[in-house]
C-alpha cells in the first residue's frame, strides 16, 4: 500500500503542477529503486481485524481513512521498535506521531 500510495501522491503534485513529467518519472523510478530497503506487508486476516480493532479504538478521536488504517496496522502488526512508518499523507502521518511511532515522509525535503 505504500508504493501505491506514494504513487498516488506523486501523480497528484504532477496534475497540481508541482512537477513536471521528467520529476515525476526520476521520482518514481529512485523509490522503486530503494523499495528493496522497505518492508513489505501483504493484507491478511490477522491485518484486517487489528485495523476494524484499531478504528474502534482511536476513530472518535482522529478522522482515519479506511486504507491509512490499513496501511498503518499493516506496518504495526509487524514493526519493530526501531522501524519508522512511511506516508505522504500529512495529516494522517500527525495521527501516527501522537500515537509515538516515527514517521518518514519521502515527500519532504
Amino acid at each position: 500500500m505504500a508504493k501505491i500510495e506514494f504513487v498516488s501522491a506523486l501523480h497528484r503534485r504532477f496534475r497540481m503542477r508541482e512537477i513536471d513529467d521528467t520529476q515525476l518519472s526520476q521520482a518514481i523510478e529512485g523509490f522503486e529503486a530503494t523499495l528493496s530497503d522497505f518492508q513489505l506487508v501483504p493484507l491478511n486476516a490477522l491485518v484486517i481485524q487489528d485495523t476494524e480493532k484499531w478504528i474502534k479504538e482511536v476513530g472518535k478521536q482522529h478522522p482515519i481513512r479506511t486504507l491509512d488504517a490499513l496501511h498503518f496496522c499493516s506496518f504495526r502488526v509487524l514493526a519493530a521498535a526501531d522501524w519508522h512508518f512511511v506516508t505522504v499523507d500529512l495529516a494522517f502521518a500527525q495521527v501516527v506521531r501522537s500515537l509515538d511511532y516515527s514517521v518518514i515522509n519521502p515527500m519532504e525535503a
